[in-house]
């Protein structure tokens, strides 16, 4: 699972469709659904059910959804720290289950600590 596979799964769910995010996302049609194919698999559930010619969440893809636009939420926070990292110090305390740490977020602390190496996790 990464980060491209959630901002996948936001797109898909607030443009509608598969070609819409592909299109916005800047990538083919079938990258969606192979990514998304991934995250289910890593994610152990379906995101998604058929129902007439409309894809709809899952109760599984509701919760996943939910998770995943805190994540993007996190990850945009960070991102937008680049340039200021000599203005960070101190310690930050993160509070996630081990799953979330060890599968999603470790590569984003990582990129964390190269922009601000004065702030300490707690």
């Amino acid at each position: 699972m990464n980060i491209k596979q959630l901002q996948i799964l936001d797109a898909v769910v607030r443009l509608g469709s598969y070609r819409k995010a592909a299109a916005q996302l800047r990538c083919s049609q079938s990258t969606i659904t192979f990514q998304l194919k991934k995250l289910e698999d890593s994610l152990g559930c379906f995101l998604f059910e058929k129902t007439g010619r409309h894809m709809v969440l899952t109760p599984a893809g509701q919760a996943a959804l939910k998770e995943a636009q805190k994540i993007l939420a996190s990850h945009s926070v960070l991102m937008n720290l680049k340039g200021s990292k000599a203005s960070l110090t101190g310690r930050l305390k993160v509070g996630v289950n081990e799953t979330l740490l060890e599968f999603m977020l470790i590569d984003v602390i990582k990129e964390f600590r190269l922009l601000a190496p004065e702030v300490f996790f707690a």
